[in-house]
């Protein structure tokens, strides 16, 4: 049982930050997409589909608030 215990844990803090890491990691084309007129929903659904945004698109759209910010003038 610890053994189960032991990897549920690790999964449960990796998934925290996992997230992140992915944004983080794509920061800047997600940002020279945006600048280019792409849509948010485009780019998430984009990179949900290859696998590289474990996340939802409701928090992705938090990281772009938080991280890049408002994209209008």
């Amino acid at each position: 049982m610890d053994l189960i215990e032991g990897l549920k844990k690790r999964r449960e803090e990796k998934s925290k930050t996992h997230g992140r890491y992915a944004f983080l990691k794509h920061k800047e084309e997600i940002e020279e997409a945006l600048d280019n007129g792409y849509n948010a929903i485009d780019i998430w659904e984009h990179l949900h589909n290859k696998g590289e945004m474990p996340i939802k698109y409701n928090q992705f759209t938090v990281y772009i608030r938080k991280l890049i910010g408002s994209r209008e003038s």
